[in-house]
């Protein structure tokens, strides 16, 4: 590790969704700084945080137990907040920041379209903010799956469309038998 550099960690937890990986350091006032969250999928997500990452460690720390624990809720259909505090906000770009800021507007239950979000963020480029949610280090905590094609498809998800259909749904928000989201979910 080079002078400077922080050490990383990973603490996993198993969720209704499946196993759930946080990848951590240290920050200043030995506040937990949350990098990246991984999902399972196809693969589990302590898997991919070792595809990864070579040089991480696993350790546990029990502010992310709390957290974990507001996850595992969320995920079991109650209200809680989400500990939107343990983001490491400093590793974002400007841009995604914005973006992410917007998309935390869109309350549980409602979706919007990529152009809506464009558009609230101030560009024309719908395709800018697909790749910034696409990008987005920190599933579930920023509820990209809750951002959809205009005609209601639920278009993609970096731990793939069947889990963005399950974390709609559990928000309740429907998803047709042809994979669309109806209208009346869109936020205005």
């Amino acid at each position: 590790m080079l002078k400077g550099e922080r050490m990383m960690y990973y603490f996993s937890f198993e969720t209704e969704m499946g196993e759930i990986s946080f990848v951590w350091s240290l920050g200043s006032n030995k506040r937990i700084c949350v990098n990246r969250i991984f999902l399972s999928g196809e693969v589990s997500a302590s898997i991919k945080v070792e595809r990864v990452l070579s040089n991480v460690v696993f350790k546990s720390d029990e502010r992310l137990k709390v957290a974990s624990r507001k996850i595992q809720g969320y995920l079991r259909g109650e209200e809680v907040n989400l500990p939107l505090e343990i983001i490491s906000w400093g590793i974002l770009s400007e841009f995604q920041k914005k973006v992410f800021h917007v998309q935390l507007s869109v309350p549980k239950g409602r979706v919007n379209s990529y152009a809506w979000l464009a558009e609230k963020v101030g560009v024309k480029a719908f395709q800018a903010v697909g790749r910034a949610l696409g990008s987005n280090p920190f599933p579930i905590l920023i509820p990209c799956h809750r951002t959809v094609r205009k005609n209601g498809e639920i278009g993609g998800f970096t731990s793939g469309a069947k889990i963005k259909a399950r974390l709609l749904k559990l928000e309740g928000v429907e998803v047709d038998s042809r994979g669309r989201v109806r209208k009346e979910c869109f936020v205005k």
